[in-house]
């Protein structure tokens, strides 16, 4: 009896089958999906950032753009302060003499759009040169306040002095602060750019001159044609 109990103690474990062919294919299969998986992650996570990268540009100009449009706004608050006193006054301004009216109520009425009229010119150039989309809504209404403001200027006999590239220097409108050096002669002299717009009152008063840039002639070796002879720059709409 103690003999045959060795005998079983001392059998050797039996031996374990070897997988089949179907536990192969599936342990083969269940890695190459691992691998498949992993790969997908990495090329997806390679794609998802730039994209981010570029939507958060956007997100960025976008607010810029909101906050150029709240100024506008509190600007505007100003501007229907100003237009609700000059109508309650109305009849007291009867009775001031033309020259008083105009000096006294009309020009500082106008000035006070200057600003206006800089902010969205600024906001349009800076979308424009920036590259970026910020809307269709916020131009379409950048012009729109353009349009209006223009509008009621001409009410009083005020235009918008602006002039775009390539336009001839006009000493009477036009203050040049700075000059684009140029190997194109015939640039010489020219607006390069409009760097904000002036305002005149019919054709003898300049009430602000057009800042301007204007190419001056600098003769050098063989070369292709500058930046700034290039350049389309936005100007105001007359």
């Amino acid at each position: 009896m103690l003999e045959e109990h060795r005998q079983d103690v001392n059998k050797a474990p039996p031996a374990e089958e070897p997988p089949g062919p179907m536990a192969l294919v599936g342990t083969g299969l269940n890695q190459w999906i691992e691998r498949q998986r992993d790969r997908a992650l990495q090329d997806l996570a390679k794609l998802a950032s730039p994209l981010f990268s570029e939507l958060g540009q956007v997100q960025v100009k976008q607010q810029q753009a909101l906050h150029e449009l709240e100024a506008l706004r509190r600007q505007f608050e100003v501007l229907l302060a100003t237009h609700k006193l000059l109508e309650n006054a109305s009849v007291e301004n009867q009775l001031l003499g033309d020259g008083h009216y105009e000096e006294r109520v009309i020009l500082p009425m106008v000035r006070s759009l200057f600003p206006i009229l800089d902010l969205v010119y600024d906001a349009k150039v800076s979308w424009k040169e920036a590259g970026e989309p910020v809307g269709e809504q916020f131009t379409a209404f950048a012009d729109a306040i353009w349009t209006q403001l223009r509008q009621f200027l001409l009410q009083y006999e005020v235009e918008i002095v602006g002039h775009p590239p390539h336009a001839r220097f006009d000493a009477r409108f036009m203050r040049p602060v700075k000059v684009h050096a140029t190997n194109n002669k015939s640039l010489d002299g020219l607006v390069a750019r409009c760097l904000q717009v002036g305002f005149r009152r019919g054709d003898d008063r300049l009430l602000r001159p057009e800042t301007v840039s204007l190419y001056g002639y600098r003769p050098t070796q063989i070369g292709t044609a500058t930046s700034d002879e290039r350049t389309e720059d936005e100007h105001p709409r007359n």
